[in-house]
């Protein structure tokens, strides 16, 4: 449901506030760990929260399929998500962990960042 939470009306009324509360605790505790990791860093308070997310134009990613490491060729405006083996467990494999690896290359840095919880940034944003 985080960052954007859907119309009221589509909830269930029996959990509907239930889940809008969660919700909201969730993304409370998200802002807080980015601010704490931030300040592990040595960086202000706001610096994660006000990062924008990152994009993959320099490629390198692989993913195994049927025992080969095969290319994930980066997309423009693309977000690939790797599911974790925790997701895998929590949704009965409906969300399945994937093996990869991510190469280095000359075309230019490459930085790949776990992330469990995206703060909600330029919400009106269309980039």
């Amino acid at each position: 449901m985080a960052p954007d939470l859907p119309d009221p009306e589509e909830l269930p009324v029996a959990c509907r506030d239930a889940m809008i509360g969660y919700s909201d605790h969730v993304k409370r505790l998200g802002g807080l760990i980015f601010e704490l990791v931030s300040e592990a860093l040595g960086l202000s308070p706001e610096t994660l929260k006000r990062m924008d997310c990152a994009k993959d134009q320099v490629g390198g990613l692989q993913v195994l399929h049927q025992d080969c490491w095969v290319d994930v060729t980066p997309i423009p405006r693309a977000l690939i998500i790797n599911f974790g083996d925790f997701l895998q467990m929590m949704t009965n494999n409906k969300f399945i962990s994937v093996n990869h690896s991510v190469l280095a290359n000359r075309v230019g840095p490459r930085i790949s960042v776990a992330c469990f919880f995206c703060y909600p940034t330029n919400l009106n944003s269309t980039a």
